[in-house]
């Protein structure tokens, strides 16, 4: 993070009038305080693209997708991101909208620690940038509904050939989002291991691959029709026919304020996901 950021930033999903109004409220409070503090609606990248540098903390009102928006960038310049919850499951909130108000002067005191997950860096052969994800990478079909032939190296080393809907590698934040969906295994979201799951595989492995942080994977899609490359559900390119894809961890990781108690992960998937207890 900027050691001379000061403004506290505030990114609120527009579609949802409770979470505009809440960001408003807010925004008052923490000017109160005599702190800087802005907000924008998530739909408005270059405004906050422009403001996130010199932010020390962001605050997300929206579900798991307003997060997924900002965490490339807030990464990039160690922005740490407190997530208020106005989506579904929201595995990546801190807050209910209802604890934000009384939470706040926590987060603006520093009384928060780091929770600190990995992200994914993808590059696609013969594009000039690469892309960061939190969640996942998927490789799938595009319109044409019809499987992909898709080889997979780690580390220079051959580990096997999918004939599948598609291919997904995830971070262990992504393990409790499509991979969860298509039969991977959860992990916990500080652990740096990387996720191969295959997607309705009709050969190759079906059982999904847990890898090191330090791995570089390679992935070669054959087809006589489309591919298309997904990073956290948004399209990104397409590859063609023997096209390549690289996939490694992000040397920089998503930062999360958190004011919960450390083993919060657990209870959540117990709450989430209906996990049911043994109460003897």
């Amino acid at each position: 993070m900027n050691a001379e950021a000061e403004s506290v930033g505030l990114l609120y999903h527009p579609g949802r009038e409770q979470a505009q109004s809440l960001a408003t409220v807010l925004h008052s409070l923490i000017q109160k305080e005599g702190i800087d503090a802005w907000q924008a609606p998530v739909e408005a990248e270059d405004e906050w693209h422009e403001r996130v540098p010199a932010t020390k903390l962001l605050f997300t009102l929206g579900g798991d997708g307003s997060i997924l928006r900002a965490a490339s960038l807030c990464a990039r310049h160690g922005v740490p991101i407190v997530g208020v919850k106005f989506g579904r499951l929201g595995f990546l909130s801190e807050l209910l909208p209802t604890e934000a108000i009384q939470s706040l002067p926590r987060f603006l005191s520093g009384e928060y620690w780091i929770e600190e997950r990995s992200l994914l860096e993808c590059q696609i052969e013969g594009e000039p940038q690469n892309s960061v994800a939190l969640n996942e990478a998927v490789i799938s079909q595009g319109h044409v509904r019809r499987v992909l032939d898709i080889k997979v190296w780690i580390d220079d080393a051959f580990l096997a050939d999918y004939v599948a809907d598609g291919l997904m590698i995830s971070t262990a934040t992504g393990s409790t989002a499509y991979s969860m969906v298509a039969g991977g295994p959860i992990l916990h979201p500080e652990v740096r291991n990387l996720l191969i799951t295959p997607i309705c595989a009709l050969r190759g492995p079906t059982t999904p691959f847990v890898l090191r942080q330090s791995a570089r994977l390679r992935l070669q899609v054959f087809h006589d029709h489309e591919a298309v490359v997904t990073l956290d559900g948004l399209l990104v390119g397409d590859l063609a026919n023997e096209g390549m894809m690289h996939v490694t961890t992000a040397r920089e990781t998503c930062k999360f304020a958190r004011v919960q108690e450390r083993t919060y992960f657990y209870e959540s998937l117990v709450r989430k996901l209906r996990i049911p207890l043994d109460s003897s």
